[in-house]
C-alpha cells in the first residue's frame, strides 16, 4: 500500500512482530526501538525519503532499527527509495553499518 504525503510518498506495509518486536520486510530485518517490546503486535511499517523507517502502532511512531538480511536468503526486488533509505540511514559507506554519531 502507498500512502501519499504532503512531502511525496510514504509507503506502509502491514506486518506482525515477534517476541523481540523484530519483523521482516523482503528479507531484511528491522527492530522496532521502544521501551518496552512491542512483541507480537500487528504494526504498520512506513518509509519514505522525508520521514526515514517508523513504525506505527496503537497511534504511536517508533524509530526502527536495521538489522540486515534474514537467514542469508537471496534478497527480493526493494524499491529505490527502500535501497536509498537503508544506505543513507544505516550504512555509513553502503558496505556496513554506520556507527552511531553522538
Amino acid at each position: 500500500m502507498k500512502v501519499y504525503s504532503k512531502g511525496g510518498n510514504t509507503y506502509c506495509y502491514e506486518r506482525t512482530t515477534d517476541n523481540c518486536g523484530c519483523f521482516s520486510f523482503q528479507n531484511f530485518t528491522f527492530q522496532i526501538i521502544a521501551d518496552r517490546p512491542i512483541a507480537k503486535k500487528k504494526i504498520q511499517f512506513l518509509f519514505s525519503e522525508k520521514i526515514g523507517f517508523q513504525a506505527c502502532y496503537e497511534k504511536q511512531y517508533y524509530p526502527v532499527e536495521f538489522h540486515g538480511l534474514s537467514n542469508n536468503k537471496k534478497t527480493t526486488h526493494l524499491p529505490d527509495v527502500t535501497i536509498k533509505l537503508i544506505q543513507s540511514c544505516y550504512f555509513a559507506d553502503g558496505k556496513g553499518p554506520a556507527e552511531a554519531v553522538a
